[in-house]
């Protein structure tokens, strides 16, 4: 069972078009995740616009994180891709309408502004038990047996989430699983006056026991439905508790049981959670896995009802490296995601591709010539994973996405 925060898939169409009336000159603005997850202009990031001729121009953001091209649209649909070292780069593909447009870039992995907490966990109920560890703001999280953890965290004063818990079968037929969370506790902790902290877990009575004594929380529990598409048939299925505050890093709970319904095809679960900071909004992830493809649905408050999921696109393996990638699915409305990885399994490239109800197969154009690919595309393995996405119009995460198997890319 996935219990990592890191599972929790908080994509976002971080395009924002400030069209006025259509025309040729196309000004972008580039942006990047600061500290505190506030954007800041990007000066120096590479960008590149292919135009439905043929032609390509490209530039380099100026010292207010934007840059100019004239007559980007004049022969139909333009594309523009955006890179610069260290960052996820981004192309958008069948765009029609010039006019100023931004777009935020996040880094690679984790934030570089964050910082190392450590120490040991006390008081577990079974040393063979594992822990779950997390912060209610942005954390990477520890998922182990402990005692020693380590995770890193925005440096923000917050409450660190501890769980002690423990794996089994389903209760009643041969798929699916149950989880048994045996306790639950918070500390709070301020990473600018500690980086070591050493954790108490409550209701023990060894006296021997030195570190923070953390707050017992109160679980709560919610059951409901997962709706397997014909598509993902004999799916696994997972549900994940987490919160806006620390965008979806946060371990608050999920499945105690998974397992087929009545119909044998449906996937009943019953879910426990708590709330650490009463005035935190819930968001709860549900996913579907058959191998290498993966469904998920985002919902705001706690687990429970019936969830329904999106259909995963198609690629096939393998594709060639900035070739015309075949998708194949039926977008309609919603928006197709390509999604470029390494082999160290991050994500380094997002292509969005605009015209995906008419055409789902989309070219990967090249990267800016002032980057070398191997800054972004590593060296090793590169893949593409399609993705469909019903984003929501107020926030543009997605509140349903599907993820299909990943193609592996060949250089030509």
């Amino acid at each position: 069972m996935s219990v990592s925060a890191s599972r929790l898939a908080w994509f976002c169409l971080a395009l924002v078009c400030g069209c006025g009336e259509s025309g040729d000159p196309f000004t972008l603005t580039v942006s990047a995740n600061g500290a505190a997850g506030s954007p800041v202009r990007l000066a120096g990031a590479a960008v590149a616009v292919d135009r439905a001729d043929g032609s390509r121009s490209e530039g380099i953001t100026g010292s207010d994180g934007s840059v100019t091209f004239e007559h980007v649209n004049g022969a139909g649909p333009f594309a523009f891709t955006v890179a610069a070292a260290g960052y996820v780069a981004i192309s958008d593909l069948g765009l029609t309408q010039g006019g100023a447009w931004s777009t935020t870039l996040s880094p690679f992995g984790t934030d570089p502004t964050w910082v190392d907490l450590t120490g040991v966990v006390q008081g577990k109920k079974d040393v063979d038990q594992g822990l779950v560890i997390s912060a209610t703001v942005p954390s990477s999280g520890f998922n182990g047996l402990g005692p020693e953890y380590s995770l890193r965290m925005t440096p923000a004063p917050a409450s660190l989430v501890v769980c002690e818990l423990t794996y089994g079968p389903a209760p009643t037929t041969m798929v699916g699983q149950t989880t048994t969370f045996v306790q639950w506790a918070q500390f709070p902790v301020n990473p600018a006056a500690t980086l070591l902290l050493d954790l108490a877990l409550p209701g023990s009575v060894d006296p021997a026991l030195s570190g923070e004594v953390g707050e017992s929380l109160m679980p709560m529990t919610g059951e409901g439905s997962l709706i397997v598409p014909a598509a993902m048939k004999g799916s696994t299925g997972f549900v994940d508790v987490s919160d806006v505050p620390s965008s979806g890093a946060a371990f608050l709970g999920a499945a105690s049981s998974v397992e087929l319904g009545p119909d044998n095809v449906n996937l009943a679960f019953s879910a426990e959670y708590v709330l650490p900071n009463q005035q935190d909004e819930l968001m709860t992830t549900y996913e579907l896995d058959r191998g290498d493809a993966r469904s998920y649905v985002a919902n705001s408050g706690p687990p429970g009802g019936n969830i329904e999921f999106l259909d995963p696109p198609l690629l096939a393996s393998p594709q060639s490296l900035y070739g015309t990638l075949p998708v194949q699915g039926d977008f309609g409305t919603f928006s197709e995601i390509v999604n470029i990885e390494r082999d160290d399994e991050s994500v380094v490239w997002r292509l969005f591709n605009q015209d995906a109800s008419n055409n789902p197969s989309c070219r990967m154009p090249r990267l800016p010539s002032s980057i070398d690919p191997r800054v972004i595309l590593g060296t090793g393995r590169v893949s593409a994973t399609p993705e469909i996405c019903n984003a929501d119009p107020t926030t543009g995460r997605c509140a349903q996405w599907a993820d299909g198997t990943p193609a592996d890319l060949l250089a030509q």
